[in-house]
């Protein structure tokens, strides 16, 4: 009962309380499961201390628990401690070996950077490691989980092309069936459709806002949509 409160006070929005409940039903019944969730709810909360706490106790329950392990990788990820994320994301890889997993592992980029230097350098090693992966054929279909983003990398300033491009080869959808535009409207503009939670109050919104603006509406039907709750 307790799981499914949990689940509707997070459906309208109300995390924190979710968080609570969840906290009161472990006190009653310990699960891995449940302090994963709760693990996940802090970190969205930015409570990191809470997220490991309750990550660790999930692992103390049961050590081998990959949801589990791959979140304390995400978190020491987020943190910028790449080489910790690493550990825990190549340990849930050897008990599940998901290229997902993989993918997680070897591809993140810190948050900041020392010096230009190393900026450039954890480029280079990401682009190496993207062409290694694509070299083994590795991929990931987009469709059947959320796959992780380059996030970081339009922070640098820097041409991004030939990494979007590896990442490319790599999300592949399974279904690659093509489809052919209808003929029998030959004047109708180009639509563009452009999708996003972080449009409103966000440095997302503000940095493409002029970009969706300059968008030629002579050549193009252009339709923004923001996916979130205001």
């Amino acid at each position: 009962h307790a799981a499914r409160a949990a689940d509707l006070l997070l459906r309208m929005g109300r995390v924190p309380d979710g968080r609570l409940l969840l906290q009161r039903a472990t006190v009653l019944k310990p699960s891995a499961a449940v302090f994963q969730q709760i693990g996940g709810l802090s970190q969205e909360l930015q409570d990191f201390p809470a997220a490991m706490e309750a990550y660790e106790k999930a692992l103390a329950l049961e050590p081998e628990f990959i949801p589990a392990i791959c979140a304390m990788g995400h978190l020491f990820q987020d943190q910028g401690e790449l080489d910790k994320g690493a550990e825990f994301l190549k340990k849930a890889y050897e008990l599940k070996p998901d290229p997902l997993i993989r993918i997680v592992a070897e591809t993140a980029l810190p948050p900041l950077y020392e010096s230009i230097e190393e900026l450039r350098r954890r480029r280079d090693d990401l682009e190496n490691c993207l062409s290694r992966l694509v070299d083994e054929g590795i991929t990931v279909d987009p469709i059947e989980c959320v796959v992780p983003t380059t996030f970081y990398t339009p922070y640098h300033g820097l041409n991004d092309k030939s990494i979007a491009e590896a990442f490319g080869k790599i999300y592949r959808p399974k279904n690659t069936s093509t489809f052919e535009l209808r003929p029998d409207v030959p004047s109708r503009k180009l639509r563009v459709g452009i999708l996003s939670k972080f449009f409103c109050r966000h440095t997302i919104g503000r940095l493409n806002l002029g970009t969706v603006q300059q968008i030629s509406r002579e050549q193009f039907e252009v339709i923004v949509l923001s996916a979130r709750r205001f």
